[in-house]
């Protein structure tokens, strides 16, 4: 092991899977202790996004430790994007709906800035890409104060949002249900429900192992029958993601994190949702459905099916992770967020790529103004006040003028 010391850390930058797995109990027992337990950060995860995406890139996961406990894992590789090399988080750019640094609670100060200094002193790079970044743990915070210190250039700004429902407080399904939906509209989903069951003749199925028989019929829908399918943006269309999940699958399987949820139809999946099972929470990762079920509500009623088998588990949350798609808006009000951070060293290169990106960001900023030019002064100033917060650069006035 070749370790660096920083403060009262020691630093190991883990090259190798083998490495990894070595420390695979001592980083679910970290998951554990930090506020960062997410399933995308969990060996299972990371072990099998690397397996399939691993290729041309180099693994930099940053491991912080006293003596023999581990006190913290941030989870990097890096890659070679034209002249410039970038670290980024594992799981990114598509597959991992939020990232963080995992630290044990009450060290994520002295964690952070030992990873950042040791990446600073020991590693090339000329940007950091730190997207997903969730906002809702001490990260950004003590991130904001490190890079402020350091006098680091840097692009930061709201990244995505991910809905979820508090669970808890409902007594059972039927509380849930009244306590969210108006009598009448209670009546259209239990008559659609009868419809299901009754007509369709679909059955309800929870797995708990999916096998590549089950993913060849998601991909199915997903690709050829799912409106998203055929507007081209499915998630199983591309190889990559279908030989991910295949390796997770096998992977999550001992742990007993898989949730599959479906409705069959003549023994054959209409609809689903692929949905973990992990720190108490349903997480509902990526679902699809017949189209000539629409009707019917199939979609509608896999999420509604899989939020009563959260509340009848006692699970305390129902997350519907990444994005902000409206059906994902009539389940909840309830939002998190994740932040972008786009770091920059003191160098000549590292700051030409800082200038490019802020000017593609404030030429973003112009579009979204022009492509609505109707659109009302208030509106208009917040997007301007965001574009000065995230770029440093102001509109140019009448005059033609324009500050940074």
């Amino acid at each position: 092991m070749n370790m660096r010391q920083y403060a009262n850390m020691q630093v190991e930058r883990i090259s190798t899977i083998s490495r990894l797995i070595e420390i695979e109990e001592k980083w679910k027992e970290l998951l554990q202790q930090s506020k960062a337990n997410e399933i995308f950060l969990t060996p299972e995860w990371i072990i099998s996004w690397w397996k399939i995406f691993g290729a041309n890139r180099e693994l930099y996961v940053i491991t912080l430790w006293v003596d023999n406990d581990l006190m913290g894992l941030v989870p990097l590789y890096k890659s070679r994007r034209g002249i410039f090399d970038q670290l980024t988080f594992l799981g990114l750019p598509d597959q991992s709906d939020r990232v963080d640094f995992i630290y044990k609670e009450g060290y994520g100060e002295e964690c952070m800035r030992a990873c950042m200094d040791y990446l600073s002193d020991n590693v090339k790079w000329d940007v950091l890409n730190f997207k997903r970044l969730v906002s809702y743990t001490d990260s950004v915070h003590i991130l904001d104060t490190i890079l402020k210190q350091r006098m680091w250039k840097y692009l930061c700004g709201k990244d995505g949002a991910y809905p979820y429902l508090e669970l808890h407080d409902y007594a059972g399904y039927d509380d849930y249900m009244t306590k969210n939906f108006k009598s009448k509209h209670r009546g259209n989903l239990r008559r659609e429900g009868d419809k299901i069951h009754n007509v369709l003749k679909a059955v309800w199925t929870v797995r708990k192992e999916v096998d590549d028989k089950i993913i060849s019929e998601m991909t199915d829908i997903d690709v050829n029958r799912s409106v998203r399918g055929q507007q081209g943006n499915s998630f199983l269309q591309r190889n990559d993601n279908r030989s991910f999940v295949s390796e997770l699958m096998q992977r999550m399987k001992i742990a007993n994190y898989i949730r599959l949820f479906t409705y069959e139809v003549q023994e054959r999946i209409a609809a689903y949702s692929l949905a973990f099972n992990y720190g108490g929470k349903i997480l509902n990762y990526q679902m699809s459905y017949d189209d000539q079920y629409s009707r019917e509500g199939l979609g509608v009623h896999v999420i509604l099916q899989s939020i009563r088998y959260a509340i009848e588990n006692n699970k305390s949350e129902y997350d519907l992770l990444l994005g902000e798609e409206d059906y994902k808006k009539r389940w909840s009000s309830n939002i998190r967020s994740s932040k972008y951070y786009f770091i920059f060293r003191n160098t000549y290169k590292s700051f030409l790529l800082y200038q490019y990106m802020k000017l593609y960001q404030y030429m973003k900023h112009i579009k979204q103004l022009n492509d609505f030019p109707d659109v009302n002064q208030l509106t208009r100033t917040r997007i301007e006040s965001q574009m000065i917060k995230e770029t440093g650069i102001v509109l140019p006035t009448n005059k033609g003028s324009m500050e940074s």
